[in-house]
C-alpha cells in the first residue's frame, strides 16, 4: 500500500519517488500531501478569528488618527525584529504627514529581562509616547500590565507566547490564549504580527486581504524569516507564510533581499546558512541592527558590522559549549549546565548565545537541557526541549522565578540565586526520561544516496509535525538538517 501510494503521489504531483514516498508515509490524504507540497497564499485563514485584534487595531488606528505618538517594544531575537519592523512599516503606511512619531525598541534581555522596563519606557514617554505595542513579548505576565497603567500608558499586546492568564486589561493579540478559537495557534510572533497588520491595512485604508499580500510583498517576505528563525512547527500556515515568502522575495526592490539572491532566487537552506545567523548576532552587539537590517537605507554598513559579530559569535558558542560541557551535570532526564563567571571573559557571555548552547546541549545528550549563568546573585537561564512542555514546567514553579516566558520547547527565565538549588531539584524530579527511538521508528523512511539529497528539499522546513526524515544509503542510517547537512547516525543494521 505504501508504494502504491508513493506511486501514486510522484505521478499525480511530479515529483520524484523519493520524495513522494516520504511525503506518503505521513499523509495518507491526498489533498492534505497536496498542500504541503504546494502551500499557497488561499490556505491561510482569515485573521479576524485572531482575540482581541479588532480592538488592538482600532487601539491602534485610534492612535494614529489622533496623532499620539507610538512606541514598538520587541523581543530581542529575529521574531522580534521580523515582527517589529512589519509592524512599523505599517504604520508609516497609514500615518498622514510624518506624524505621529513611531518608534522602537528592542530589548536587552541581560538588562530588561523578561518584563517591561519603566526606566526604559520613562525615556519615550519623554519623547511623548502615548501608545505602548508589544510585538513578540508581553502576554506571559500580568505585571506588564500593572506597569503600562501605572506609567499611562495605552498597551496593546501582539504575541504568539504561552499565557496562562484568561483575563487581558488590555487588547492581547495572541491565537494562543486559552479563550482562543482561531485554527491556528503556532504562528510565530511574526506571523500574528502579519495578521494583525493585515487588519491594520483593511480597517485604515480598505486594503483587501489578497490585495494586502499583492501590494506588500516584502512584509510576507520579512515574516517568512521569523518564522523560520523560531522554528515553530513548520505546517500549516506557517509553512504557507514560508513557502509565499520564498515566492515574493526576488520580487521585492530592498537591499537586504538583493544581496542574499544568488541568479535571482533564495532557498530554505540559504536562509538558515547566510540570513538568520546575522540576525541572531545583532543582540549581542547592538539589538537595533536587527531592525535596521531591514529598515536602514546604509544596508552595505549593517551587513558589514551584523558578520563581524557572527563571526565573534561562532567563536564564543565553540568555546561556550565546550566550557557547557565540562561543567554539565547529567541526570536521567536533564542536562543542567551552571557556566561559572570566573571562567569568561567580559562581554563573552550573552544570555542571546546560552540559547544556542543550551540547543546543543540538547542534541548532544539528546534530553532536556538547561543553561544557566549567575550575574548580580541572580540567576539568568535557557532552556531547550524535544520532550517536554517548557512553559507549563516553569509555570508550575512560577513561585521560584523574577520573571519567566517562552514556548513548549523553547524558554527562560531569571531567578534570584538563593532559589539555585529549589529549582535544580524541582528539574530533576519533574523531567522525565526522554523516550528512545522504538524499533519501528528506526526504520529508515526510504533509501537514498547521500548525493541526492537536494530531492528532498521540499519537505523543509523540519520540526515539530514535520520531522528530518530517517534516511539509509544501503550502508549508513542517516537525517538531514534544514541547510541540507548530512548527520551521520551510524551503520545500518537490518
Amino acid at each position: 500500500m505504501d508504494e502504491i501510494l508513493a506511486r501514486k503521489y510522484s505521478e499525480e504531483f511530479n515529483i520524484p519517488y523519493e520524495l513522494a514516498a516520504i511525503v506518503s508515509k505521513r499523509f495518507s490524504d491526498l489533498q492534505e500531501a497536496k498542500n504541503f507540497l504546494f502551500p499557497a497564499i488561499n490556505q491561510l485563514y482569515d485573521p479576524e478569528g485572531i482575540p482581541d485584534l479588532q480592538d488592538g487595531v482600532e487601539k491602534v488606528t485610534g492612535a494614529i488618527k489622533n496623532n499620539k505618538n507610538i512606541l514598538i517594544y520587541a523581543h530581542d531575537d529575529p521574531d522580534g525584529y521580523t515582527s517589529a519592523a512589519i509592524l512599523y512599516q505599517t504604520l508609516l503606511d497609514i500615518r498622514r504627514k510624518s506624524q505621529p512619531e513611531i518608534f522602537v525598541y528592542t530589548i536587552n534581555r541581560e538588562k530588561d529581562g523578561y518584563i517591561l522596563n519603566p526606566e526604559v519606557l520613562k525615556e519615550y514617554i519623554e519623547k511623548g509616547v502615548r501608545v505602548l505595542i508589544t510585538v513578540d513579548f508581553g502576554i506571559s505576565n500580568p505585571k506588564n500590565f500593572e506597569i503600562a497603567q501605572k506609567m499611562g500608558l495605552e498597551l496593546v499586546i501582539c504575541d504568539h507566547h504561552e499565557t496562562e492568564l484568561t483575563h487581558f486589561p488590555v487588547p492581547a493579540v495572541n491565537p494562543k490564549r486559552r479563550d482562543s478559537k482561531y485554527k491556528f495557534r503556532e504562528l510565530a510572533g511574526a506571523g500574528v504580527t502579519l495578521k494583525f497588520c493585515q487588519f491594520i491595512y483593511k480597517t485604515a485604508l480598505r486594503i483587501t486581504y489578497e490585495e494586502f499580500f499583492n501590494l506588500k510583498k516584502e512584509l510576507i517576505v520579512i515574516a517568512m524569516l521569523g518564522t523560520l528563525a523560531d522554528r515553530v512547527m513548520p505546517l500549516n500556515e506557517n509553512r504557507v507564510i514560508c513557502y509565499e515568502g520564498l515566492k515574493r522575495f526576488n520580487k521585492i526592490n530592498k537591499p537586504w533581499a538583493k544581496n542574499f539572491l544568488t541568479d535571482g532566487n533564495i532557498s530554505i537552506p540559504e536562509i538558515f546558512s547566510e540570513i538568520i545567523p546575522l540576525l541572531q548576532a545583532a543582540a549581542l552587539k547592538e539589538s537595533r541592527l536587527g531592525i535596521d537590517f531591514f529598515l536602514d537605507d546604509d544596508f552595505t554598513k549593517v551587513l558589514t558590522e551584523l558578520k563581524s559579530i557572527e563571526s565573534t559569535r561562532r567563536e564564543n558558542i565553540d568555546y561556550l559549549f565546550n566550557l557547557a560541557l565540562d561543567v554539565a551535570k547529567v541526570y536521567p532526564g536533564v542536562v543542567i549546565s551552571i557556566i561559572p563567571d570566573s571562567a569568561i571573559t567580559p562581554g563573552q557571555l550573552k544570555i542571546n548565545n546560552l540559547g544556542a548552547v543550551v540547543s546543543k546541549l540538547r542534541d548532544y545528550f539528546q534530553r532536556t537541557a538547561i543553561g544557566i549563568i549567575n550575574q548580580d546573585k541572580k540567576c539568568l537561564a535557557e532552556l531547550r526541549s524535544n520532550e517536554i512542555d517548557l512553559f507549563e514546567f516553569l509555570n508550575h514553579a512560577k513561585n521560584l522565578f523574577i520573571d519567566f516566558g517562552g514556548h513548549k520547547r523553547a524558554a527562560g527565565f531569571s531567578m534570584w540565586e538563593d532559589n539555585l538549588d529549589r529549582f535544580i531539584e524541582y528539574a530533576t524530579k519533574t523531567i522525565p526520561v526522554p523516550i528512545g527511538r522504538n524499533k519501528k521508528e528506526s526504520i529508515p523512511e526510504i533509501t537514498l544516496d547521500k548525493s541526492k539529497i537536494k530531492l528532498l528539499e521540499p519537505l523543509l522546513p523540519f520540526g515539530e509535525g514535520n520531522p528530518s526524515p530517517l534516511l539509509t544509503d544501503g550502508v549508513d542510517l542517516y537525517t538531514i538538517d534544514n541547510r541540507l547537512n548530512i548527520i551521520e547516525l551510524g551503520l545500518w543494521q537490518t
